[in-house]
């Protein structure tokens, strides 16, 4: 098949990753894969400061943009009335960002959206780009009632992310000690909740050590022992690796793929009701699940963790037997089967 996959832009963001990863593997397996990403809708002059000051944080750490790693066809778009497509083409809105204008495109394409994560803020633009009428598959089934809510349509299917084992695994040469998370500034990751639950941690458990990392600047209350911005794989896999418990703080999540991560590292999830939380935690049998924002909560969990190695140990086991049942050619196998089955219904007309 000829896919396009079109993302808002390049970075850091756990919807590039994943996108990277699927596409490297398609065209792994003969696939005509390409990556549109969008430059954004700065002027000029904000692009090159932008470029500039991307290029500096480039040399003060290794990798600050997932797409350095896509091995295929790289293009970028101000405009994506302006991109060539050709017949029969899979054109694929990752998240609903270009959801209007893939619909206003007139050449004989198959036009799909992949929805990784609902916005945060139901009355911006990108949530009512949701009732454009545009098929879609989704990444987890938490979402796919509220993508079949507010577009009218039913979710074709659901196509899940994986995990890469000779990334993320156990490692023993570190003390497991501490408590970790990802800080982003997205609403949807909650920032200001997730700063006052690690204050308010910090003050009841000074003595324990905070391991967290993410792309932005190194926020207040964590030193700079605490935080590491755009850490490679290597150093994501170890900061995972030093914690007994990794807390999940956001607001909403799509399909949360860090919780698979810190679960094959050996840590115990403690996440918000998000909404995929829900679909890859079992409360108390392989993490545990807490209100959003309930600082209470998490300190009562990481507690009972750190006191009870019995049940640390028994939540790891069966966190593991969570994990195993996503891999990335498995996700890669049900989107080859997705895409071939709902191709052929719209060139059949059902």
């Amino acid at each position: 098949m000829k896919i396009s996959f079109i993302l808002p832009g390049r970075g850091r963001s756990g919807g590039i990753r994943v996108t990277v990863e699927m596409a490297n593997i398609l065209l792994n397996r003969g696939h005509d894969i390409r990556i549109l990403t969008w430059n954004g809708s700065d002027g000029l002059m904000a692009r090159l400061m932008k470029t500039a000051k991307s290029k500096i944080t480039d040399v003060l750490y290794e990798s600050t943009d997932w797409m350095n790693e896509y091995k295929g066809q790289d293009e970028r778009f101000d405009r994506l009335q302006d991109v060539s497509f050709e017949n029969g083409e899979v054109a694929i809105a990752v998240g609903s960002t270009h959801i209007p204008e893939l619909l206003a495109i007139d050449e004989p394409i198959y036009k799909l959206h992949y929805c990784h994560g609902l916005p945060g803020d139901t009355s911006s633009q990108l949530y009512a780009n949701l009732k454009y009428p545009i098929d879609c598959i989704a990444v987890s089934d938490s979402i796919a009632p509220t993508l079949e809510a507010e577009s009218g349509r039913k979710v074709i299917d659901i196509v899940p992310n994986g995990i890469k084992a000779d990334e993320y695994f156990l490692e023993e040469r570190f003390p497991r000690d501490g408590v970790g998370l990802i800080f982003a500034g997205q609403y949807e990751k909650a920032p200001k909740e997730t700063l006052e639950i690690l204050s308010f941690l910090k003050e009841a458990r000074p003595e324990r050590p905070f391991y967290v990392f993410g792309k932005e600047r190194r926020p207040e209350p964590l030193s700079s022992q605490q935080y590491w911005r755009f850490p490679t794989v290597t150093k994501a896999r170890e900061l995972y690796n030093r914690c007994k418990v990794w807390m999940v703080t956001s607001r909403n999540e799509g399909f949360s793929l860090p919780v698979l991560e810190a679960m094959v590292c050996g840590c115990v999830v403690v996440s918000s009701k998000h909404d995929n939380a829900t679909g890859l935690i079992s409360h108390e049998k392989n993490g545990f699940l807490v209100d959003f924002a309930d600082k209470e909560a998490y300190l009562h969990y990481i507690d009972m963790i750190f006191n009870d190695p019995a049940l640390a140990e028994q939540i790891v086991e069966e966190s593991q037997k969570t994990v195993a049942q996503y891999r990335w050619d498995r996700a890669a196998d049900k989107l080859e089967e997705v895409l071939t089955s709902w191709v052929h219904q719209q060139e059949s007309g059902k």
